[in-house]
């Protein structure tokens, strides 16, 4: 028979009671175990699927701003460099922070996935579609205030400097679908998100302060370019956590209390 919560249990109470005794474990013992294993096979789940949608999003958004430029007859935007520092600093860090990250409040909320159901829904697809044009729209912008006001190279500075912070702010966004920064209530902490960002925007100063500015093809720029860098990377994040926020849906009935031995707590 199939349990509310998607296990699948396919032996009696009885034959779970004389099992549970051969191995040493309550019928109580048993049930906290099987809430358990569904609880950490969820979020380990999730996490995957965190991960992954994080690396397409913020990789979709690097393209879009080259299409972009191509379309409206720019100069690159960003040089390759440039790209293999954000792919190394900005994507992989993160990544494999989000791969850790503590399970959703509703993690048992939700009922069990269908079998046949694919990796990226219709909804994942369009979600990560968004996220990227949202990511590449204040790197875009960046570039064109930098294209009219100073010169290429400047201009692919400003890009570059836009993309990796917005990408390094996505990471908090990507901890979850439903929760935002705008709720009440936190997430559990994940300590390498904070290590994982402030490391990556760490790095990326310094390189304007460097001799491997040369080395990315960046260029100084004034104090005038670098709040057009902040808010071009904070206006992207704040937009997806506001788009959240307002979109969330209403929580779902939990299923904790079907585990009795936690009913009983």
């Amino acid at each position: 028979d199939r349990h509310p919560n998607g296990v699948i249990i396919d032996i009696s109470r009885k034959r779970v009671l004389l099992d549970g005794e051969a191995a040493g474990l309550t019928y109580k013992e048993f049930e906290l175990l099987q809430y358990l294993v569904l609880r950490e096979g969820r979020t380990i789940y999730d996490d995957i699927t965190k991960a992954v949608r994080f690396i397409f999003a913020t990789n979709m958004s690097e393209v879009l701003v080259t299409v972009a430029a191509s379309i409206l007859g720019t100069p690159e935007p960003l040089t390759p460099m440039q790209l293999l520092w954000i792919n190394l600093v900005s994507d992989i860090a993160p990544e494999l922070a989000l791969a850790v990250q503590p399970p959703d409040d509703n993690v048992l909320s939700r009922p069990p996935r269908p079998p046949g159901k694919p990796f990226f829904s219709s909804s994942d697809l369009w979600r990560i579609s968004a996220y990227g044009a949202v990511i590449s729209t204040g790197s875009l912008a960046a570039y064109v205030y930098g294209l009219r006001s100073g010169g290429g190279q400047r201009a692919s500075t400003m890009a570059f400097l836009t993309l990796t912070v917005t990408q390094l702010l996505h990471t908090l966004s990507a901890r979850s679908d439903t929760h935002s920064i705008f709720d009440p209530t936190h997430l559990e902490t994940n300590k390498y998100i904070p290590m994982a960002m402030f490391g990556g925007l760490g790095l990326t100063l310094l390189t304007q302060f460097t001799p491997m500015r040369s080395l990315l093809g960046s260029v100084p720029i004034g104090l005038r370019d670098w709040g057009v860098v902040a808010v071009a990377a904070v206006a992207p994040f704040l937009a997806i956590e506001l788009q959240k926020a307002l979109s969330k849906r209403e929580p779902e009935t939990a299923l904790k209390p079907q585990f009795p031995i936690l009913a009983e707590a």
